[in-house]
Protein backbone atom coordinates (compact mmCIF):
# COMPACT_ATOMS: atom_id res chain seq x y z
CA UNK A 1 0.00 0.00 0.00
CA UNK A 2 1.09 3.27 -0.92
CA UNK A 3 1.12 5.64 2.05
CA UNK A 4 1.24 8.77 -0.49
CA UNK A 5 -1.87 10.55 0.14
CA UNK A 6 -4.35 12.89 -2.94
CA UNK A 7 -3.83 16.34 -2.19
CA UNK A 8 -7.56 18.21 -2.75
CA UNK A 9 -6.80 19.90 -6.68
CA UNK A 10 -6.99 23.67 -6.03
CA UNK A 11 -10.31 25.57 -6.96
CA UNK A 12 -10.97 28.10 -9.37
CA UNK A 13 -12.23 31.29 -8.33
CA UNK A 14 -15.63 31.19 -9.43
CA UNK A 15 -16.38 33.57 -12.66
CA UNK A 16 -17.86 36.91 -12.73
CA UNK A 17 -21.28 37.08 -14.37
CA UNK A 18 -23.51 39.85 -15.19
CA UNK A 19 -25.65 38.58 -12.51
CA UNK A 20 -23.20 38.88 -9.78
CA UNK A 21 -22.03 42.02 -10.92
CA UNK A 22 -26.27 42.86 -10.96
CA UNK A 23 -26.33 41.74 -7.14
CA UNK A 24 -23.70 43.19 -5.66
CA UNK A 25 -24.95 46.13 -7.39
CA UNK A 26 -27.91 46.23 -5.83
CA UNK A 27 -26.56 45.67 -2.34
CA UNK A 28 -24.28 48.69 -2.51
CA UNK A 29 -27.00 50.56 -3.40
CA UNK A 30 -29.21 49.52 -0.96
CA UNK A 31 -26.18 49.61 1.70
CA UNK A 32 -25.72 53.57 0.99
CA UNK A 33 -29.27 54.23 0.73
CA UNK A 34 -29.51 53.20 4.27
CA UNK A 35 -26.55 54.90 5.33
CA UNK A 36 -24.06 52.14 5.44
CA UNK A 37 -21.69 53.60 3.02
CA UNK A 38 -18.73 52.57 5.02
CA UNK A 39 -19.95 48.87 4.91
CA UNK A 40 -19.57 49.38 1.50
CA UNK A 41 -16.09 51.19 1.81
CA UNK A 42 -14.75 48.39 3.74
CA UNK A 43 -15.85 45.57 1.45
CA UNK A 44 -14.28 47.36 -1.67
CA UNK A 45 -10.93 47.60 -0.02
CA UNK A 46 -10.90 44.42 1.38
CA UNK A 47 -11.80 42.83 -2.05
CA UNK A 48 -9.22 45.65 -4.14
CA UNK A 49 -6.27 44.52 -1.33
CA UNK A 50 -6.49 40.72 -2.15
Amino acid sequence: MSAMRRLPLLQRAPKRTLEIAKGFTLYMVKAVIGGRAGEVLDLAVTNLWR
